[in-house]
Order: C-alpha cells, then structure tokens, then sequence
C-alpha cells in the first residue's frame, strides 16, 4: 500500500475508529464500516432548504477508481469547497456536483490545508461550478456560542446507506448539539442515528442568525458505532482565513427555500417568505416566535400569546412530553412511563420513542 493511499484510508477510518475523546463508544471500535447518515434521509426535511441550497453538498472520491475512498464537501462559494483537511488527501480527487438529470465532475485547482484544524478547502474552476440551480451555502453569521446548545441542526453527507451502497444524493440526520468546545462541535444520535464513514468534511447545517442556510462545521471523528457522538470542527473560528483564501462572501437577498407564507421558527428568529425572499425577524423583548393568530403565520409573540406553548413550528421536547403545532393548535403526546421524548432523524419532530 502507498504512504499516500495509507494516509487516505488512515484519515478516513477516523469515523469508524475514533478516540475516547470524541467518540461515546470507542470499545465497539473493531474496524467495522456501518452505514453513513445512519436512519437518515434522502430528503432533506428540517431546514427547509431549496434545492439549489442541496445541489451545493458535493460528493469527493477517487476519480481515478483505484480506490474506495469517499469524503463530502460543500459549496461555500462557486469555486470553492470546503471539507475536512484529511479528506484533501484522496488520491485521483474528483468532486461530483449533482444537477436535475446530470452529475457535473468538478477538478480540484487548488487544495488549501488549514494549518492546524482538521479543515481544508478546495477551488474549482468556475465556469464548472458557477450555476444558477447552484447556491452555495454560507458560513454561520455570529458565533457558536453557549445559546447554540440543544439546538437541532442537520448533518449532510454522501456515505454509505443501509444497504452499503453509495448514494446518489446526499443524506440528511437531525441531531442536537451536545458540546461546544474550543474548536469543536459535538451531536449526538442516541442510538438512533448519525454520520460514518465517508460523510468525514460533511457539512454541520443550520440556519443561522440572518436565517441564510449555512455551514456551522465539518466533519471530523465520529462514534465507532455511527450511532453517537459526532465531532465537528467549527468554521466561525475560520471566517478570515475563509475569506483570505476564496474571498468575501456575495451578499445579498436570502431565497426562501421550502419556507412559504405560513413562516417558520429558527434559532429565535420567526422567518416568513415575502415576494420571494425571506425576512429574518429576531425576537426580542420578551417575544418568542410563535403562532401570530392575526397574521395566520408563524412571527414573533408574546409569550403569553403564543397558542402553541413554545412548540414552535417543527414542535419541541418538553420534560416527557412531544409537544407539536399546527395552524396554532397544538397537541401533546406524555410519552412516559413507556417511552421517551425524542427528535425524528429524519424531520426532527418530536417524537416517543423506546427507552
């Protein structure tokens, strides 16, 4: 085996075998592949996102199939990627990025290792990436702080599925951050889902704090099970040195996406789609985002105001208790003794599930 192909499986390995320190199983850790965004799906739900915003989550491999290797990037400017920097290490690198019918195969010009994180990006010629069915995401405005705890986000990748077999589109799981450390991120699954191999320099989503889709993290170790905990490393750490090396970000309106008039609730903004761009109100003042009975949408209320009860629009966990909200009525589920309260993989509503 070449030092090269021996770094590249080695770097890879690390979501199935991976330290005590950012896996919660590291004695299952026997070599074993699991499936990739385990219990995930195919159609992103959580978020929201456009397809355009989806079209930006590209797949890195060996282009030259001498070997199996598989990592994940995504968009962050037309002709720049961003994944983990082990994952600049595949031999023969070619990017797939995934249009209606089509699969366009992007050269890597230029691999750019960050000098101490486990974070690379990648340039690609422009006139191959620069598409208006292309959106390419943004890094998270503001920082990743302790008001991001509990928060549902949604990992993204192009590993393996159930069956063992490559997806031809990325896959999505719903997680809640656990940890916020230095330089790091960690979700966990619960026995219920998470990334494996393949899905390393997967994007971390959510939407930030101007509401835009954006990259809160790539992927770096995971749980040897692929059912844990999951470690990212943070990208609003990086911003400048980002900048330094794609250049600033195009700003400007943001696209609704799948958000329609009814509006959604995210990380205390409420979002409403207005002649096709999305505005993004912060609550304040005692406000929450809730349901406005006046506007029949989802804005910001409050508190004593709010029919659904802090549900918001996905719903919530309470205690033991799957709270959810539809049109401002809201319904409850006790999931104890039997069961407890739990977020869907798939969508993140809540759910019961088996203790």
């Amino acid at each position: 085996m070449s030092r090269a192909r021996w770094l590249a499986v080695a770097a890879l390995a690390t979501l199935g075998c991976s330290t005590t320190d950012d896996t919660a199983d590291a004695t299952a850790c026997g070599g074993q592949t699991r499936s990739a965004i385990v219990n995930g799906t195919e159609r992103e739900h959580y978020l929201a996102l456009g397809v355009e915003d989806t079209r930006a989550i590209v797949r890195l491999y060996d282009g030259t199939g001498s070997t199996p290797d598989t990592c994940t990037g995504a968009l962050i400017r037309q002709d720049w990627l961003i994944t983990a920097r082990h994952c600049l290490e595949i031999e023969g690198l070619a990017i797939d990025l995934r249009l209606d019918g089509d699969t366009r195969v992007l050269e890597p010009l230029e691999r750019a290792p960050h000098p101490e994180l486990d974070v690379g990006l990648i340039r690609v010629a422009p006139e191959l990436a620069a598409d208006d069915s292309v959106r390419p995401l943004a890094i998270a405005a503001g920082t990743v702080d302790e008001r991001w705890l509990g928060e549902r986000v949604e990992l993204a990748g192009f590993g393996t599925d159930e069956q063992g077999l490559l997806p031809a589109a990325p896959r999505y799981a719903v997680e809640s951050i656990t940890e916020i450390r230095d330089t790091k991120i960690a979700v966990d699954g619960l026995g219920r889902s998470g990334a494996c191999l393949g899905d390393s320099g997967g994007p971390l989503l959510a939407r930030d704090e101007r509401g835009r889709p954006a990259v809160l993290g790539t992927l770096s170790t995971g749980s040897a099970t692929c059912l844990h905990r999951d470690s990212y490393v943070r990208v609003d750490l990086l911003a400048e040195w980002i900048e330094m090396l794609a250049g600033a970000e195009v700003s400007g309106p943001v696209a609704c996406g799948e958000i329609g008039e009814a509006g959604a609730c995210s990380f205390g903004n409420a979002l409403r789609c207005r002649d096709g761009v999305l505005d993004a109100t912060a609550c304040s003042g005692g406000e929450v985002c809730g349901w406005d009975t006046n506007q029949a949408a989802f804005g910001c209320v409050g508190a004593a105001d709010d029919p659904c009860a802090g549900a918001g629009s996905v719903g919530v966990c309470e205690a033991t208790v799957a709270r959810k909200c539809r049109d401002g009525v809201v319904s409850e589920v006790e999931c104890w003794p039997c069961d407890r309260c739990g977020y869907d993989p798939a969508t993140g509503v809540p759910q019961c599930h088996p203790k």
